[in-house]
């Protein structure tokens, strides 16, 4: 190929430039207002963290954050369920490995916060003392941008094309209903030098290595976990709440299973006993679970998102409570390809190729996995020669047997 066809300037690439996570610290002091009653007795503790903003700066990511705490417990003789709340605030800051210079314009953050444990104790029965620790996992990508040199004239070009997409184009937009949005950046077929040489000068080129995503695919799927919980306090009477949260859920590929869904989900119960007494009462189910899906490799990238979408309960004969949590599971997968390609290509006029004009043709042979290309750049000719002198329709096809290479 004599010139370069290239659809494209620039191939864009998302390149993750910190993906871990962080620990914060909670604790709090609090002494109850005068008009809340005294406590005798805590049912539960538990912390709700926000990320409140995310931002890079330099080498650091910040974070501000809030934690809603939120106390339930008894008053000595009274069956009233009462509640104490309270924020905490927090910030932190993450060193990202590597310089400055070398992070994007506009990276993007994603961040998903957690409690790791909660622990609560009345320090007084107006005072209580209440200590934890939130994670946060972070990631942080950047569009990349390769930009596609211009080769010199009469170079001889291989080029490939990879299926990739245009520049990263990111729309939030808060929906009161399902909706599409449109975000203009469809995709597109670039074509890359991967493999150039003159015929008649000596060349020196520059490569690098790429590594370009495929288009991305989903697969989605569903799971219930099913447990007990029995109440402390005796049977149960009624139920006021009851609730499923999902924790330390982790995907990877399963193989020629799919994908392997692990984690637990932390089922909460809150009601009344036979007696009248409030109660708050928890339980942890592991669960694991397959997702089907097509062409999964230890090298495809998985970006798991769960969610519960149903919470169902049933109080048994013995007094216990079945509880049925639903949850919603939906995979994106992206395979990556590893490709070489031309940085930067120089031809050096002043150093021409050995050369021989005692003959017009020569042969050669070849026990096969050689293309047009890897002929023609050993013996100095042009693809377009080489097919045409050997009535070669395919530039692609792997030779063996008798070549004749014509001399240009």
């Amino acid at each position: 190929m004599e010139e370069m066809n290239r659809k494209a300037d620039a191939v864009f690439m998302t390149e993750t430039l910190f993906d871990g996570q962080t620990e914060q610290g909670v604790e709090l002091d609090h002494v109850l207002p005068d008009y809340y009653p005294e406590i005798f007795r805590i049912l539960k503790c538990c912390l709700s963290p926000r990320v409140i903003s995310a931002a890079v700066s330099g080498n650091k990511i910040m974070l501000d954050g809030v934690v809603l705490i939120k106390v339930l417990y008894l008053a000595e003789n009274s069956t009233a369920l009462h509640c104490v709340e309270q924020r905490y605030t927090w910030s932190k800051t993450v060193d990202i490995a590597g310089k400055a210079e070398n992070l994007c314009g506009e990276p993007r953050i994603t961040v998903v916060p957690r409690t790791d444990y909660c622990n609560c104790r009345a320090v007084s029965s107006r005072r209580l003392d209440i200590r934890g620790a939130i994670s946060c996992r972070i990631t942080v990508t950047c569009p990349a941008k390769f930009t596609l040199p211009a080769l010199p004239d009469g170079m001889q070009v291989l080029t490939r094309e990879v299926s990739c997409c245009t520049e990263p184009i990111y729309a939030d937009k808060q929906l009161a209903v399902r909706e599409d949005i449109e975000t203009g950046a469809p995709g597109i077929d670039y074509i890359i030098s991967c493999d150039a040489y003159s015929t008649e000068y000596e060349t020196e080129l520059t490569t690098a290595s790429l590594k370009i995503p495929t288009d991305q695919r989903r697969a989605d799927s569903q799971t219930s976990v099913k447990s007990t919980v029995a109440c402390d306090g005796g049977e149960v009477d009624s139920i006021w709440d009851c609730r499923g949260e999902l924790c330390s859920v982790s995907c990877r590929p399963d193989g020629e299973n799919g994908l392997l869904v692990t984690g637990q989900v932390c089922m909460t119960v809150i009601g009344k006993c036979a007696g009248g007494t409030p109660f708050v009462a928890e339980k942890q189910e592991a669960f694991e679970h397959t997702i089907p899906a097509a062409n999964v490799t230890p090298d495809t990238s998985v970006n798991c998102r769960a969610s519960v979408s149903n919470t169902g309960f049933a109080i048994r004969s013995d007094g216990s409570v079945d509880v049925t949590v639903q949850a919603d599971i939906s995979a994106e997968l992206t395979d990556s390809r590893q490709f070489s390609v031309i940085s930067s290509a120089a031809v050096h006029q002043d150093k021409l190729k050995e050369r021989s004009d005692e003959f017009a043709l020569r042969i050669c042979y070849t026990t096969g996995h050689e293309s047009c290309w890897d002929i023609a750049k050993r013996c100095g000719t042009t693809v377009e020669a080489v097919m045409e002198e050997n009535e070669i329709a395919d530039r692609s096809a792997e030779l063996s047997g008798m070549v004749v290479i014509p001399i240009v």
